[in-house]
């Protein structure tokens, strides 16, 4: 069904769809009268819509993004973009005893200043792991890494 400008409306918390003049069909969709919070999407549960917060499934978790040019502790579900034009970075991974399985960080080396690396190690007084290594080092400019939270073995899954 196309929409045409005049066929959409609002009005007292209704959202019309259609146009019940010239035998037309017309919905009627009664919207929240408060702002949303943030992340929440409008939906339908059946009856009304309302705002929701949006669950991952089938297309994976939502994903932050945040660019870093110095030294940093990582936060899950994140994606970092690393320039060490101004010197090495160190990326301090979360405990995984505050994770859970599945959760992600990404890392990509955007640019690479002189001889700079990034070095991503595990978090401090834990025994957790990256790979069975304690830390890992990129230093190759545009490489990026996908760390992967394993909770039953203490061990950040690098992929």
């Amino acid at each position: 069904m196309q929409i045409k400008p005049k066929q959409l409306k609002v009005t007292q918390n209704k959202l019309v769809i259609g146009n019940s003049s010239n035998n037309g069909a017309e919905l009627a969709y009664t919207i929240p009268s408060t702002v949303g919070t943030s992340g929440h999407v409008l939906t339908s549960n059946g009856t009304n819509v309302v705002f929701q917060a949006v669950s991952g499934g089938g297309g994976g978790s939502s994903i932050s993004f945040s660019r870093k040019s110095a030294s940093f502790s990582a936060a899950v579900n994140y994606h970092y973009s690393i320039t060490t034009a101004s010197g090495a970075v160190t990326v301090t991974l979360p405990a995984l005893s505050g994770a859970s399985d599945g959760d992600t960080i990404r890392i990509f080396f955007r640019v690479r200043g002189s001889t700079n690396n990034v070095v991503v190690s595990r978090a401090t007084s834990t025994s957790d792991l990256i790979n069975d290594e304690t830390s890992f080092t990129l230093d190759v400019e545009h490489d990026s890494i996908t760390l992967i939270a394993n909770t039953t073995d203490s061990i950040w899954e690098l992929i």
